[in-house]
């Protein structure tokens, strides 16, 4: 967001656009880094609680605070290259960064069907293909990561998203991802183990 706003201070004719966004602010003064733009600028919001904290800020006129779901999900399955094996797994794809908030403990894997568990975050694969591929192969999802859970909602997954360390997760499954019914948000810190 700072880099757009330097670049498009010299460019008087632009339109600025951020993307669907959440938004979160221990403490800032957000708005005050719009003051100096003169440009028209858009901010979206992915989820009601981000638009609501952006709302209680007094942005210059110039400035206007939408709502509108996450860019991914405009995309279909059709969209996507998939590639069916011939093994199916339970994916278990926790975050291994700060964001992270929920206990995922190995111990609560109790795996009745002896179907193939992974197990791990799943962002560090070598291509996006790779990721698809994983999710595509996947009888169910179990993540806090919200692009794993909105692409295992676009290619029709059963999927667990537990929250994050803040309000996005929670935020886009209740403006978004609550529409796709093969999704469910589990509202706990502690991994309740696979319903398999």
């Amino acid at each position: 967001v700072f880099q757009a706003i330097q670049k498009i201070q010299n460019k008087p004719d632009s339109v600025l656009i951020i993307a669907p966004h959440s938004f979160y602010f221990g403490s800032t003064k957000f708005f005050k880094f719009f003051d100096r733009i003169k440009q028209e600028v858009h901010i979206l919001c992915r989820e009601k609680y981000s638009y609501n904290i952006l709302n209680s800020m007094i942005f210059p006129k110039n400035v206007h605070i939408h709502l509108s779901q996450d860019t991914a999900l405009y995309l279909s399955k059709e969209d996507f290259n998939l590639k069916t094996r011939n093994t199916s797994h339970i994916l278990i794809a926790p975050r291994k960064d700060r964001e992270s908030i929920v206990n995922w403990s190995k111990n609560k894997i109790r795996n009745k069907t002896r179907t193939k568990i992974l197990f791990g975050d799943i962002v560090q694969l070598a291509s996006f293909n790779d990721f698809v591929d994983i999710i595509w192969n996947a009888r169910q999802i179990y993540t806090d990561r919200l692009h794993n859970a909105i692409l295992s909602a676009i290619l029709g997954k059963e999927t667990y998203l537990y929250p994050n360390i803040y309000h996005k997760n929670k935020g886009v499954y209740e403006y978004s991802l609550h529409a796709y019914p093969n999704v469910k948000f589990v509202n706990s810190y502690e991994f309740l183990g696979i319903n398999a």
